[in-house]
C-alpha cells in the first residue's frame, strides 16, 4: 500500500467535476464518470491518453507516493496531517493555465507563487519521516528517467527527484504525445474543455488530500481531505497561520 499527499480541487468546484469527467472516474467516490464527447479526439484515444493520469486521479503532487515507514501507523500520519493543515491558512493559487511539459499536457499556475513553493517544501520535509526508504526496484525505475545530478540527489534524500527547487506544481491531463500533429489537436480539445473554467473559477489551496493506492497498479482513491485554517473572507493573512 502506498500513500500520497496531493492538492485536489474542492469537491464542489467546476474544476474537480470537469477533471473527473475528463478521466472517467471520481477517486473520492471510486465511481466511474461519463466522459465528455471531446471534439477532435475519439473516445478510445482519450481513454488511452488518460489511462495513467486517471489511475492517480485529479491532483497536483505535494508529497509523492510512498510506502509507510515500519515505525509509523496510518493514524499517526492522519493526525499529523490534521495538525499540520490546521496551522496554515488556505491561500489562492495563481490562475491555472494549460501547458505542455515534456510532451504531456497539464494545468500549471500562470505565475510563480512563493507561498505555494514554501508550502510544498515544508510538506516534503515534514512528512518525510513517514516514508519508508525506496526499494532497489523503485530507485531503478526512477533512475531510468533522465535526471540531473541534483534530481538524483533529491531522489536519494527525499524519495522523489522533483522537490524543493526542482518542484513544479502541475495537474497532469494526458500521457506523453510524441506526434506534433496530434499534440496540436489535443491542445485544441483541452482548450475547448477547460478554458472557460480556468478563466472564470479562482483556485484556492484549501488543504491536503490523502490518496491511497491499495495494491500496486490499482487506482488511487482519495481517502480523506485535511482542510487548512481559513480567515474571515477566506484569504490567507499569514504563512503559517497567523495566531
Amino acid at each position: 500500500m502506498r500513500y500520497a499527499l496531493y492538492y485536489a480541487p474542492e469537491r464542489d468546484s467546476r474544476l474537480w467535476k470537469k477533471l473527473c469527467c475528463w478521466f472517467g472516474r471520481d477517486p473520492e467516490t471510486n465511481q466511474a464518470v461519463v466522459r465528455p464527447a471531446v471534439k477532435g479526439v475519439s473516445t478510445d484515444r482519450l481513454i488511452e491518453l488518460t489511462k495513467t493520469p486517471a489511475r492517480y486521479g485529479p491532483h497536483a503532487t505535494i508529497k509523492a507516493p510512498f510506502r509507510l515507514h515500519t515505525d509509523m501507523h496510518i493514524s499517526m500520519l492522519t493526525q499529523r496531517l490534521e495538525d499540520f493543515c490546521a496551522g496554515y491558512c488556505s491561500f489562492p493559487l495563481p490562475r491555472l493555465t494549460i501547458a505542455c511539459i515534456d510532451n504531456f499536457f497539464c494545468l500549471v499556475p500562470g505565475e510563480y507563487s512563493i507561498i505555494l513553493q514554501k508550502f510544498a517544501d515544508q510538506c516534503v520535509r515534514e512528512f518525510d519521516r513517514f516514508r519508508a526508504p525506496l526499494t532497489s526496484l523503485e530507485k531503478a525505475r526512477r533512475r531510468a528517467a533522465m535526471l540531473s545530478e541534483k534530481e538524483k540527489h533529491y531522489l536519494q534524500r527525499w524519495g522523489y527527484p522533483y522537490v524543493l527547487d526542482c518542484y513544479r506544481f502541475h495537474i497532469t491531463l494526458t500521457a506523453r504525445i510524441h506526434n506534433p500533429t496530434e499534440r496540436s489537436r489535443v491542445l485544441w480539445a483541452i482548450t475547448h474543455e477547460f478554458a472557460n473554467i480556468l478563466k472564470d473559477e479562482p483556485v484556492q489551496l484549501n488543504g491536503i488530500a490523502l490518496f491511497v493506492e491499495p495494491e500496486p497498479g490499482m487506482p488511487f482513491h482519495l481517502k480523506q481531505r485535511f482542510p487548512c485554517a481559513s480567515t474571515p473572507g477566506g484569504e490567507c493573512t499569514g504563512y503559517p497561520r497567523a495566531e
